[in-house]
């Protein structure tokens, strides 16, 4: 309560003051198939690159690349030209949700049934962890500070491990459930260990 109250009184006070914040970001439209890039300060310098296909995740990889997930595989464009100048599919997967592309060049692909695959900077197939069954839908993968890697489904968020020769059930390091269990898309560690 007294957090909340603190977070009123800035914002009032900024407010008072006439302050505007503004920010510059990319968002996903994953109904349209496009990526929309938007600058509150100059509006001039919005753009929006329209995708093949859905495109539910999406993360900067440095050098002014932009990785998004297809349903088969991924795309990488240059945000400068809005170019696609990479791209990988596989007949290995299917109904690829969600994208992470590591330090090292490995790549996971996280799939709507509950399959994370794993390939290795020249795009070879290294690993595929199956997810315990309480995982019936993945919409978002993100890896945690352990390595671990945290999942949304469809009744909150599961932290997984990905080591090697565990069976699915095995996986399951901590489960986050909602209050009402529906639709959660995306789980983050923020830099204070709380979940969001």
């Amino acid at each position: 309560m007294k957090k909340t109250m603190i977070v009123i009184g800035l914002m009032a006070a900024v407010m008072a003051r006439g302050e505007e914040i503004k920010h510059r970001f990319l968002v996903s439209d994953f109904m349209h198939s496009a990526v929309h890039y938007v600058d509150q300060s100059d509006a001039s310098k919005n753009w929006t690159l329209k995708l093949p296909e859905l495109t539910m995740d999406m993360q900067l990889a440095g050098n002014s690349r932009l990785l998004c997930n297809r349903s088969n595989g991924y795309d990488v464009y240059d945000l400068a030209t809005r170019q696609k100048v990479d791209g990988f599919s596989s007949d290995a997967v299917k109904d690829v949700r969600s994208v992470r592309r590591l330090e090292d060049g490995r790549t996971f692909l996280g799939s709507q049934g509950g399959t994370v695959y794993e390939f290795d900077a020249q795009n070879k197939l290294t690993a595929t962890y199956e997810m315990p069954k309480a995982v019936k839908y993945v919409r978002m993968m993100r890896f945690a500070p352990k390595g671990t890697l945290l999942l949304a489904a469809e009744d909150g968020a599961y932290e997984v491990s990905l080591a090697k020769g565990l069976a699915p059930e095995q996986r399951v390091v901590r489960k986050f459930a909602l209050p009402r269990p529906r639709n959660a898309y995306m789980a983050l560690y923020a830099p204070d260990g709380n979940l969001l």
